[in-house]
């Protein structure tokens, strides 16, 4: 894509073209990690909008701020958890049986 000796930018030529899965922006380190990367996200949008409550409300927000992130993450470690025990059944149940 040059023309005249300059060289120009096609953003939906890169995010389509591109050779990795996810061509734009960082992929999670694990799929299973990636509903606890975005509970981590909410969980900092929340505590940045503590700064625009009033100074009395803060602490009783910031408690359930941590509270609903401390379920969250409960919940979706007892799914991860849940899914790698249906994937080995249904590997063992796929495995061949002596006999």
């Amino acid at each position: 894509m040059v023309a005249s000796g300059r060289t120009s930018f096609d953003a939906t030529h890169i995010e389509f073209t591109g050779s990795r899965p996810f061509a734009i922006g960082p992929r999670p380190a694990d799929e299973d990690d990636a509903g606890e990367v975005e509970i981590k996200a909410i969980f900092r949008e929340k505590l940045m909008a503590l700064r625009r409550l009033p100074r009395h409300e803060r602490p009783a927000a910031l408690r359930a701020a941590r509270e609903w992130f401390l379920m969250a993450m409960k919940a979706a470690r007892e799914k991860r958890a849940r899914d790698r025990y249906g994937k080995y059944m249904l590997w063992r149940i796929q495995a061949p049986r002596p006999g």
